[in-house]
């Protein structure tokens, strides 16, 4: 879901700095959970659906455009939901597509090198 190129390139290959911008993205993410998962309860659908929508208007720079434009389609199923339980149903699809999204960005995080690549590097394909 993240973009980890692009935020390495953004960070200037500071893998100190990728990882704080990381760890904030899932840190901000645990309390909208918890927030809107509160407005669930209390069956504040719109504000559920406001939060999430904020959520994810500033998760947008760090996000692949396809699946961001996935998450945004769900967001919007969200805000046509008929009845309590669809809505319901729907929030808690949406928080879950997002945090398996920020959890594979996670498992990938280590694998990814944080060295610039060569000018004259081969990329693959070109050889």
């Amino acid at each position: 879901m993240l973009n980890l190129q692009l935020l390495t390139k953004v960070s200037g290959y500071d893998s100190t700095f990728r990882r704080r911008v990381l760890d904030m993205i899932a840190n901000r993410f645990e309390r909208v959970n918890r927030e809107t998962l509160s407005f669930l309860e209390q069956r504040r659908y719109a504000a559920a659906y406001l939060h999430l929508k904020q959520y994810l208007h500033d998760l947008q720079p760090y996000t692949r455009l396809s699946e961001m434009n996935e998450l945004k389609d769900q967001l919007i199923k969200l805000h046509d939901a008929g009845s309590p339980e669809e809505q319901d149903m729907r929030c808690k699809f949406l928080l879950n597509q997002i945090r398996n999204g920020l959890a594979q960005a996670n498992i990938h995080l280590d694998e990814e090198p944080l060295t610039k690549p060569s000018k004259n590097a081969v990329r693959e394909g070109d050889e």
